[in-house]
C-alpha cells in the first residue's frame, strides 16, 4: 500500500502541469474514497504525515522552506480536489446490490447480474469497485457490462486470476441473494459523439464488458456512426459473449462485429 500510495502521489505530482486532466481523476478518487468512511480530518492528518516524512528522508541540508511550502501547496491541492469532490457528492458512499443470477459461462469466467438497492448514475464503459462477502474489506474494480437500466440492474463479467481471492469467490463461490457493496463510479472511457466520426473498438477477453455497455447504449441512439468492434480471444471459448454482439449487429446495421483467435480449437 506505501509503493501504491507514494506512486500515486509521484503521478499527481508529475501532472499538475495539466491540472484538466489530474484534477477530474483526484474528483472521482474523493467520491471513491467515501466508501471508508474517510473524513477530512483523516486527509489532513495524512498530509502533515508525508510532509513530515518527505523532510525526514531528505534532510535538513535540502528540506529549505522553499521545499516544505512546495511540497505543503501541492499535497494542499490535492486534499482539497479530493475532499470538496467528496463532501459535494449527493449520491450514498456505497450501493448494496443483491445478486439475482449467476452464470458461469467457463470454467474460470462468470457473468454476474445484481439488482441495487437504488439508482446510480453512471456512464457506459465507467468502473466500480466491489466488495463480495466472502472477502470483506478486498475492493476490486469491475466494468460495467449494461449501461443503466430502469430496474436497477448491472451486470458484471469476470474472470478468475491466478491467485486472486476476490475473482476466485466471485466465479466459483457467489450465490443467488448474496449482497455485495458497491462504491461510486469511476473512469472516463467513452466514446467520441463527434457526428460523422467513424468508430473502432478492440477487445480481448472480459475487456468486453465496458464496449458491451457503450455499444447497448448506443443502440439506443439515433443517428449512431459506423462502428467496427474486434473481439479477440486465444480460443473460440473466449469468445464468449459473440452471440450477443452478432445478435446486435444484426439489429443495428451501423455495427460490425470480427471476432479473432489464435487457436481454431479450444483446449
Amino acid at each position: 500500500q506505501r509503493d501504491r500510495l507514494m506512486h500515486a502521489i509521484g503521478y499527481v505530482i508529475d501532472q499538475l502541469d495539466t491540472p484538466g486532466e489530474v484534477l477530474p481523476l483526484l474528483a472521482q478518487l474523493g467520491r471513491d474514497h467515501r466508501k471508508y468512511g474517510v473524513t477530512d480530518d483523516h486527509y489532513n492528518a495524512v498530509a502533515d504525515a508525508l510532509v513530515a516524512a518527505l523532510a525526514n528522508l531528505t534532510g535538513t541540508e535540502l528540506w529549505t522552506d522553499e521545499t516544505e511550502r512546495a511540497w505543503r501547496d501541492a499535497i494542499a491541492l490535492i486534499v482539497a480536489t479530493m475532499t470538496d469532490a467528496a463532501n459535494a457528492e449527493q449520491g450514498p458512499p456505497t450501493w448494496v446490490g443483491t445478486v439475482i443470477n449467476h452464470h458461469r459461462v467457463l470454467d474460470d469466467l462468470a457473468i454476474v447480474r445484481l439488482q441495487l438497492d437504488q439508482t446510480m448514475p453512471y456512464v457506459p464503459g465507467q468502473y466500480v469497485s466491489v466488495q463480495v462477502p466472502t472477502r470483506p474489506r478486498m475492493w476490486r474494480y469491475l466494468s460495467f457490462a449494461t449501461p443503466p437500466h430502469p430496474d436497477r440492474i448491472v451486470e458484471f463479467h469476470v474472470r478468475r486470476v491466478s491467485g486472486g481471492w476476490v475473482s476466485s469467490a466471485i466465479t466459483t463461490d457467489t450465490r443467488i441473494g448474496d449482497t455485495w457493496l458497491i462504491g461510486s463510479p469511476l473512469g472516463g472511457l467513452g466514446v467520441s459523439r463527434r457526428p460523422g466520426r467513424r468508430r473502432l473498438m478492440i477487445a480481448e477477453g472480459t475487456g468486453i464488458a465496458p464496449l458491451r455497455a457503450q455499444l447497448l447504449d448506443m443502440a439506443r441512439l439515433d443517428d449512431t456512426p459506423r462502428t467496427h468492434v474486434f473481439v479477440g480471444g486465444t480460443y473460440p471459448c473466449d469468445l464468449y459473449d459473440l452471440d450477443v454482439l452478432w445478435g446486435l449487429s444484426r439489429t443495428c446495421p451501423w455495427l460490425t462485429v470480427v471476432p479473432v483467435i489464435e487457436n481454431s480449437d479450444n483446449p
